[in-house]
């Protein structure tokens, strides 16, 4: 089973899916280099990566379900760092210095699971090539 963990701390029970896609800033996008939004450091080539993670967290009821997730984003505000994936023990990719952008909550799509199970989707953007081991 995959995982992901954003500034050791593990997102959801299971990774479902990464996707990492490069983006080339032009002139017009040349204040993201000195914004808080872009996390762009100076010596940046001008290459963001857009980089996005949906994970499957599970629970046995409907309130368990939503404190974990109001604790996993209350947890992650503000913060900055490595975004891991692993296999088991074995790391996979990482992605350097990430900083979380937005978070999104899908809409069940199994009603008879009463909501105990909802799949996060996090986006995060990093000016550093993600690594493989």
């Amino acid at each position: 089973m995959k995982t992901i963990t954003f500034a050791d701390v593990q997102l959801g029970d299971e990774l479902l899916a990464v996707r990492a896609e490069p983006e080339r800033l032009v002139r017009q996008d040349d204040p993201l280099l000195w914004s808080d939004v872009a996390h762009v450091v100076d010596g940046s080539p001008n290459w963001l990566w857009r980089i996005t993670a949906a994970v499957l967290v599970v629970r046995t009821d409907a309130l368990a379900l939503d404190d974990y997730v109001a604790g996993l984003l209350a947890s992650l505000r503000g913060e900055t760092g490595d975004l891991v994936v692993k296999e088991g023990v074995e790391t996979l990719r990482t992605y350097p210095d990430c900083r979380l952008d937005r978070v999104s909550r899908s809409v069940p799509k199994e009603p008879s699971r009463s909501n105990f199970d909802a799949s996060l989707e996090f986006h995060f953007t990093s000016s550093s090539d993600p690594a493989s081991t």
